[in-house]
């Protein structure tokens, strides 16, 4: 089988389209390719049970980033290396979360700042934050001023 699956969503969850729609049809012989371990998922569960479906399915699972990820055979140092890598990146994610909800407990205690997604913004509001951002930093850049 050749196909190409791409995601748009994040890896810190399994319950994706494309992730589904590739487990369906994988057979045996398949190699399932990845630009990058953590975009399959962060979660070491859930990385663990991904890629024990994709052996049960007789399918191999290789890294372009990750050189040392390929599950094509039953290599000791791979394995070891996939569990180190597999909870590192779920540190990584528990690390966003944590320091997200930090930040957001932050905001709403001074009620200083308003979380707002972009569906909540306009086209106009967007470009003018960036460009705001983009000149904040610029004139740290140029007077060496940082926090």
């Amino acid at each position: 089988m050749t196909g190409f699956f791409e995601e748009k969503e994040s890896g810190a969850t399994t319950d994706r389209e494309q992730l589904k729609n590739m487990m369906e049809i994988i057979q045996p012989g398949d190699l399932i390719i990845v630009v990058d371990l953590t975009r399959i998922t962060r979660s070491t569960k859930d990385l663990f049970q991904l890629i024990e479906d994709i052996k049960d399915n007789g399918a191999s699972l290789k890294s372009l980033k990750d050189t040392w990820l390929d599950t094509s055979d039953d290599n000791p140092y791979s394995a070891f290396l996939l569990t180190i890598f597999a909870g590192m990146n779920q540190l990584e994610r528990d690390l966003i979360k944590s320091r997200q909800k930090e930040g957001i407990a932050i905001c709403k205690g001074k009620r200083e700042v308003r979380i707002l997604t972009k569906k909540q913004l306009s086209v106009f509001q967007i470009d003018h934050t960036l460009i705001v951002l983009w000149n904040l930093r610029t004139l740290k850049h140029i007077s060496g001023v940082t926090h």
